[in-house]
């Protein structure tokens, strides 16, 4: 009688349709009976201390999805449609790779992992023998043992590659994280940052990097310690990861110096992104999130119409950013909510009023888009006094 099951193992020889009934009948069983065996296979694992990390987790994690695994294994003894006669069921090693993902998310070491499979092997073949069809012969049963075999064998064999693959690379994620921050460390930044470049480049893009680091750094480590310190860096390298995008990019370059590479974006958008972390930054301060005094100082740059290469790019960046800490040393400052040390105020109301005198003092501004702003700040507010001190209230030109 033909046949359009295939099974999972090449060395299975075609059963007859007896065989094929009963192995059926068996699968239905065995999907059924899921949930208790999964609860055998972790008893036994937690009676005989055979996986640890079992011990520790509540009745639900430690099923995890291991009933639907052994659900999916029943389905895959029979297979109701022609499909590889070779490797692991694609649906099975779905499964599978959930359920080992799950246990290294719990905590579980690679020979755990492997350990439960091979415990789940010998359960199920206790199994197998109280529920196969006692008037099967015996060539029938070594057949379906070595089908279960094979099978689980071919899932082991998945799931040591998949925690190792994933192990791999976890490692290598790390190798490119600043350890304190998370952020990317210098080489990884560096290397994202040329590749955003050739691609801006290769498209006609644009690119803004935002180069800052923290004001009087060396002042919080001495004065309030070296712990007071790490915090800093950590709740801003915290601010800068909610702040921007997925399509964005961070990394902490040596020290307090920090740069953002924003992709496809504009001289706008970077000056509104420092503005948000300024504020960000502030409101934590008054939080008690970061220490007293944790403020930035910031250069921007843009990609490719101030520099063509990502050293010009960061150069011009880190000269923006020391024009901006000497300039805002010269600027009026605002008190944070703590009555912590100031917070300088931006660039953009920078203009200084005494209301005593009617000429308007500017500190120097070294940007000429902020010299432009308050030049015109600075003449529209002497026009209105003009046109008070004259009583007259209409506007310029009427």
């Amino acid at each position: 009688m033909p046949s359009n099951h295939h099974f999972a193992s090449e060395r299975i020889e075609p059963l007859g349709a007896r065989e094929q009934v009963a192995f059926r009948e068996l699968a239905m069983a065995l999907r059924a009976a899921s949930w208790d065996v999964a609860l055998e296979v972790v008893d036994t694992a937690i009676d005989r201390n055979l996986i640890p990390s079992l011990a520790a987790l509540g009745t639900v994690k430690r099923l995890a999805n291991l009933p639907a695994f052994i659900g999916g294994l029943a389905m895959a003894i029979v297979r109701p449609n022609p499909g590889r006669r070779s490797g692991v069921n694609p649906i099975l090693a779905r499964l599978a790779r959930d359920h080992v993902i799950e246990r290294e998310i719990a905590g579980f070491s690679a020979r755990e992992i492997v350990q439960e499979f091979l415990l789940l092997r010998r359960v199920m073949w206790r199994f197998v023998q109280s529920n196969i069809d006692g008037s099967l012969d015996g060539q029938a049963v070594l057949r379906l043992e070595d089908l279960l075999n094979s099978i689980l064998d071919e899932v082991i064999a998945e799931c040591t590659v998949i925690y190792f693959d994933r192990a791999t690379q976890e490692l290598s994620e790390k190798s490119r994280r600043d350890s304190l921050t998370g952020l990317l460390n210098h080489q990884a930044f560096n290397t994202r940052l040329d590749e955003e470049i050739d691609r801006a480049r290769r498209y006609d893009g644009e690119l803004q990097v935002i180069y800052f680091d923290l004001d009087d750094f060396k002042h919080i480590n001495d004065e309030q310690g070296h712990f007071e310190g790490d915090r800093a860096l950590i709740g801003l390298s915290r601010i800068v990861l909610e702040s921007i995008r997925e399509s964005d990019f961070a990394g902490r370059i040596g020290g307090d110096e920090f740069v953002i590479g924003l992709v496809e974006s504009t001289d706008m958008a970077a000056h509104l992104l420092l503005d948000r972390l300024r504020a960000r930054l502030a409101h934590a301060e008054a939080e008690g999130i970061v220490p007293r005094g944790t403020c930035i100082s910031a250069g921007c740059a843009a990609f490719p119409s101030e520099a063509d290469c990502a050293q010009d790019l960061l150069v011009l960046a880190d000269r923006r950013l020391y024009d901006d800490k000497r300039a805002r040393k010269l600027r009026p400052s605002v008190k944070t909510a703590r009555g912590g040390p100031a917070t300088p105020a931006p660039a953009a109301v920078a203009a200084r009023i005494d209301s005593s005198d009617a000429t308007v003092r500017v500190p120097i501004e070294t940007d000429p888009e902020t010299r432009r702003i308050v030049e015109a700040a600075r003449v529209a507010i002497e026009d209105a006094r003009r046109r008070a001190a004259q009583g007259d209230d209409a506007p310029t030109g009427r």
